[in-house]
C-alpha cells in the first residue's frame, strides 16, 4: 500500500478508487451500558462501498498540493494498485497493511476484509471514583483562592445582626413589663414616692373696714 493512502484517509475520512468505490473510515463514539456499567471506548474501522462512479479530482488536487512541485509518480502509483485490484481473480488476495484484505467475490466484484486495527482500547467496566483531599484553584480577577479555603469561608456561621428599630422596640417593652411588675408586685407604694408634708391652712389677717 502506497503511504500517501494512510495520510489522505486521515485527512478526508475516505479513499477514492477509481471505478472500483470508496474506502471510508467509520468512527464509533465511546459508548456506556447503563445494565453492565460497560464503557466501551471510541473506535473506528475500514468499510468499502461500492460505485461505478468516483470522484478522484479532489484526491489528485490534494497530491499536487502535497508536495512543492508536482509530481506524476504518485498518480502512476495509484493507477498501477487500481490496475491491480481489478485483476484479482480466483483465490488471489492483495494486502494492505493496517488496513485489510482485497479479493474477487462471486459476483466478480472486488471485495474488502477489513483487518484488525492495532493499539484499539478495549472495554472497561466503569467504576465510581470518589476523590478525597483534591484541590483546585479559582482565580477571579486578581484575587486567587483554592477550593479548600473557598469550603472554609462558605461553612462559616455568619453572626446575625439584630436591626437597630427592633432593638429600641425590644427595650421598651422591657422597661415597661419590668415597671409593671414593680407596681403590681407591691414593691413601691404610693407614699414612698409622695411629698410627705402635710399642707396647713394659713391663719387669715383680722380685716379691718373704713367708712367713706
Amino acid at each position: 500500500m502506497i503511504p500517501f493512502f494512510i495520510e489522505y484517509l486521515a485527512f478526508s475520512g475516505e479513499l477514492p478508487l477509481q471505478g472500483l468505490g470508496y474506502l471510508r473510515v467509520k468512527k464509533d463514539s465511546a459508548k456506556l451500558d447503563i445494565t453492565t456499567r460497560l464503557l466501551t471506548p471510541p473506535s473506528q474501522e475500514y468499510i468499502f462501498e461500492s460505485s461505478d462512479i468516483v470522484d478522484v479530482e479532489s484526491f489528485y488536487s490534494w497530491l499536487k498540493l502535497r508536495r512543492s512541485t508536482p509530481s506524476h509518480n504518485d498518480e502512476s502509483a495509484y493507477l498501477q494498485i487500481i490496475n491491480d485490484l481489478n485483476k484479482l481473480s480466483g483465490t488471489d488476495l492483495i494486502e494492505w497493511k493496517g488496513i485489510g484484505t482485497w479479493r474477487k467475490g462471486d459476483s466478480q466484484k472486488v471485495v474488502f476484509e477489513p483487518g484488525k486495527i492495532k493499539n484499539q482500547l478495549k472495554a472497561v467496566v466503569a467504576e465510581k471514583v470518589i476523590r478525597s483531599e483534591a484541590v483546585h484553584s479559582i482565580q477571579v480577577g486578581e484575587l486567587e483562592s483554592d477550593s479548600v479555603e473557598m469550603s472554609k469561608r462558605l461553612s462559616q456561621k455568619t453572626k446575625r445582626v439584630f436591626p437597630l428599630d427592633w432593638l429600641g422596640v425590644f427595650l421598651l417593652i422591657t422597661v415597661l413589663a419590668f415597671l409593671s411588675w414593680v407596681f403590681l408586685s407591691g414593691r413601691v407604694q404610693p407614699g414612698s414616692i409622695s411629698n410627705p408634708g402635710k399642707i396647713l391652712p394659713k391663719e387669715s389677717s383680722s380685716l379691718q373696714y373704713r367708712s367713706l
